[in-house]
């Protein structure tokens, strides 16, 4: 695939990773502990902070504190700014890290104002957390009226418009939504402790009601767009062309950026699969429109306001996942980072809209709310062995999976005993610091380029060893680290789990745990007092006896023999043989947790017109899959080859 694709987190991964966007180095068993920086005593400096600064300028705490609240849960991030060029509590955005916002609204340059109104040298309020609150409450006072000698209103509901003004967006829904998604938390209240260690409490005001007053002076209004963007009701979702080109008059299967389908009706949706951009968003949006860029995807969600837009009706298969068979049934979304960051944080708005989008997405299409269907690019199976050095690892080690999925609803929880076979990966995201290397893409506008080890952060990412040990190598595989270990580079997923995934248990050592783990035996820590694993009712599929080893599989195809001949060709042409993987197998005696079971099928779309015979047609073998987590990917596995078995 052309060359432009590797430096995006959502394009086909036919093509290696760009250089510079692993690390050049393995771990030590130092640097992949989990770190211990975070403070042990949480500490109240924050929430008198966020207190002063209310009283200082006529915010109504509850309106500081929840505004703050769905900006950067109240976290400092170490004055490292967002994937937007946010800074500290109140995510107030800095000039030289803004950007351009492709629609014709102009960049948010928040910190600069809320500096100059609290009368405080920009640099500190990037870098000050104390300052950055005190900021943050000197431009919420402007936007509400308390200031130039006006009386603040006292009532937290007359600062609904206040907060659509904070929203900074030129659309009318998304900053209602946001302000809306403010005063819920007002109303309900909330409670949690920073990564930093800073306890915070916002406690319930139930008797508050927004008051939505002088909307239209904020001028806000519809998006421009050519279509209705599939989205959930309220969302005002912009709408991007994607190009459906066909390169060569005279032979119709050469086309891009996309296969045009009719799902659900001729190829069900069953997968919804997360990317990042590994650009920004202006850069992303532009991508789908040029014939040349030959992948495609759903729907793309800003960093800074959450916005939307949809760039392929959900009918059509996207070319976003590197694997024909996801891709014909999932849909994908991209949002604006980069899996290494280089310090940089996702932003909670962008948190809040893709978990409406996916729930909106997983109602209307039946796809269950689990890690199993709501999956990672990270986790997408590639079709072959030969393609597995070259998939993509976004979004990465920081994406906090847990957070996500308490947005969605579905929050992971213990659904078994202590004792079960079967365990969930779920660490303490603010205590799981870990230490990952490598070099930042070089478009990353803050640390672009550059190499070395990241300080430790908050990880959803477990580190597994060969050995009950922190001395042990990492896990290696066999397709990335032939017989060497595994590293901490940001893209070596090898040795990782991810918060979400299921694992069978295999073996325990004080505070060591062992799981089985793409063919062989790998072990983490789960400490009684901070556990890594919740124990989890479900099944697990294990080889039948008298087997060896079941076979593992990267997509669910027919065997050419059950497809028509240009079916078949079309299907395990361009150097893809039948067959499973020839380094991953099951070998007996060995367990993994199943997800879902299919018959083997492929949707046939080989002309850009659907001009070839039985073209747009979803074909199907007499062959039964089970899918299951195999490491920190997904596979196949034949049903006639493993039994089901319940966790006990």
């Amino acid at each position: 695939m052309a060359a432009i694709l590797t430096g995006i987190g959502g394009g086909i991964t036919a093509a290696p990773p760009p250089a510079g966007a692993v690390g050049a180095r393995p771990v030590t068993a130092e640097e992949s502990r989990p770190a211990t920086g975070a403070p042990g005593v949480t500490g109240t400096e924050r929430q008198r902070a966020f207190a002063e600064a209310a009283a200082e300028f006529g915010v109504p705490p509850a309106v500081l504190l929840a505004v703050s609240y769905h900006e950067s849960r109240w976290e400092h991030h170490g004055g490292e700014p967002s994937v937007a060029g946010g800074y500290g509590p109140m995510h107030l955005v800095h000039a030289d890290l803004s950007q351009t916002r492709g629609d014709g609204f102009p960049p948010a340059q928040t910190a600069e104002t809320a500096a100059r109104l609290a009368g405080l040298p920009v640099e500190r309020v990037l870098t000050d957390d104390r300052a950055n609150i005190r900021a943050g409450a000197a431009l919420l006072a402007r936007y509400g009226g308390a200031a130039d000698g006006k009386a603040a209103p006292a009532d937290p509901g007359a600062w609904y418009g206040a907060v659509v003004r904070w929203a900074n967006t030129p659309y009318l829904a998304d900053a209602r939504r946001f302000a809306d998604d403010v005063f819920q938390t007002i109303r309900t209240g909330m409670r949690r402790t920073t990564d930093d260690g800073q306890r915070i409490v916002l406690p319930p005001s139930p008797a508050v009601r927004p008051d939505p007053g002088r909307l239209a002076a904020l001028r806000l209004r519809p998006p421009k767009s050519k279509g209705a963007a599939q989205c959930p009701p309220g969302m005002n979702c912009g709408v991007i062309d994607t190009a459906y080109h066909r390169f060569d008059a005279e032979n119709p299967a050469n086309f891009c950026n996309y296969a045009s389908a009719r799902r659900p009706k001729d190829s069900y949706i069953r997968f919804i699969v997360l990317h990042d951009t590994e650009t920004r968003y202006k850069r992303t949006r532009a991508l789908p429109r040029s014939p040349k860029y030959c992948a495609s995807w759903h729907y793309l969600v800003r960093s800074r306001d959450g916005h939307v837009d949809q760039a392929l009706d959900v009918r059509h298969v996207a070319w976003h996942a590197g694997n024909w068979w996801i891709n014909s049934h999932s849909i994908g979304i991209e949002q604006e980072g980069w899996a290494s960051r280089g310090g940089r944080w996702f932003t909670e708005r962008m948190y809040r809209s893709t978990a409406r989008l996916v729930r909106y997405l997983a109602d209307k299409y039946d796809i269950p709310l689990d890690r199993g269907h709501i999956l990672g690019h990270d986790n997408v199976p590639a079709d072959s062995g030969r393609g597995v050095r070259a998939m993509h690892h976004d979004p990465g080690p920081y994406w906090n999976w847990a957070h996500f999925f308490k947005l969605l609803g579905a929050p992971l929880r213990a659904t078994a005993g202590p004792d079960s076979e079967l365990v969930t990966i779920r660490p303490n995201f603010r205590r799981n610091r870990l230490v990952f290397s490598g070099c930042v893409p070089k478009n990353e506008p803050k640390d672009g380029g550059k190499c070395g080890s990241a300080p430790p952060r908050p990880s959803s990412a477990v580190m597994l060893r060969t050995a009950p040990h922190d001395a042990a190598p990492l896990v290696g595989d066999p397709y990335l680290h032939g017989d060497g270990p595994g590293t901490n580079r940001y893209g070596d997923w090898g040795a990782r789990a991810s918060t979400g995934q299921r694992f069978v248990v295999a073996g325990r050592e004080g505070d060591w745990v062992a799981i089985w783990f793409g063919g062989r035996l790998a072990w983490l820590r789960d400490p009684a007092d901070d556990p890594v694993l919740l124990p989890t009712a479900g099944a697990y599929v294990t080889p039948r006896a008298g087997l060896d080893a079941a076979s593992v599989y990267g997509r669910p195809f027919p065997e050419p023999d059950e497809l028509p001949e240009d079916v078949a060709r079309w299907t395990w042409g361009r150097g893809r043989e039948p067959g499973p993987y020839d380094r991953y197998s099951i070998p007996a005696g060995q367990a993994y947790a199943l997800i879902d079971t299919f018959e083997a099928d492929v949707y046939y779309a080989a002309h850009h017109d659907a001009s070839a015979p039985g073209d747009r047609e979803l074909y199907t073998g007499s062959r039964v899959f089970h899918l299951i987590h195999f490491n920190h990917r997904y596979a196949f596995v034949p049903a006639d080859e493993v039994e089901v078995v319940e966790a006990g």
